[in-house]
């Protein structure tokens, strides 16, 4: 227990500080792969690379300041644990703390996080506008485009995604990743 213990407060700690999704390449949370058609286009329009990298920078601090939360939750998971669910980890797969841990604590996880993310992604980014106020009007611009009758030629699709339950999972998808590497470790390296 205490190794995991010690495992889950070193995955929180490499993601709660300054960049430590954004500088991660096998962390860092980019756009919904639903945006690729509005990256493309992105490309052509002057100004719009850089409002979406803004945007990106700040889906990344939003799970960056989510990720301290974590710590408790997995810590009360982990020192709760049952005799019979330590030996079902010890003798396991080199992930089953880790399926044990994303099993007791996503949910809680996701409840704690979502707000958190959604303040965060609140914070005025670039001129007083937000994550969040980027996304909307993004994702507006864009609606309003792919259903006018240019959109309907090109055959580009409405964007349907709520920004703040995507950074939530992808967030919490990294943390499980995080602790999946420190449970590996402990295993080969108590």
């Amino acid at each position: 227990k205490e190794a995991l213990k010690i495992g889950a407060e070193t995955a929180v700690a490499q993601l709660n500080k300054t960049d430590g999704y954004y500088l991660d390449p096998l962390m860092k949370i980019n756009l919904p792969p639903q945006t690729a058609e509005v990256i493309q286009y992105a490309k052509k329009v002057p100004g719009l690379d850089k409002m979406i990298e803004d945007v990106i920078l700040q889906i990344n601090r939003s799970a960056e300041d989510a990720a301290a939360q974590a710590k408790p939750i997995l810590v009360n998971a982990i020192t709760s644990m049952s005799i019979a669910d330590a030996w079902g980890i010890l003798k396991g797969a080199d992930t089953a703390a880790t399926y044990y841990l994303k099993d007791k604590t996503f949910n809680p996880l996701v409840d704690l996080y979502k707000p958190i993310i959604n303040t965060s992604l609140d914070k005025p980014i670039v001129a007083g506008i937000s994550a969040n106020k980027s996304w909307t009007e993004l994702t507006g611009k864009w609606n309003k485009f792919a259903g006018s009758i240019a959109g309907k030629v090109l055959g580009v699709s409405k964007l349907n995604v709520s920004l703040d339950e995507y950074v939530t999972t992808q967030a919490l998808n990294g943390l499980f990743i995080k602790v999946e590497d420190q449970e590996k470790k402990i295993r080969t390296d108590i």
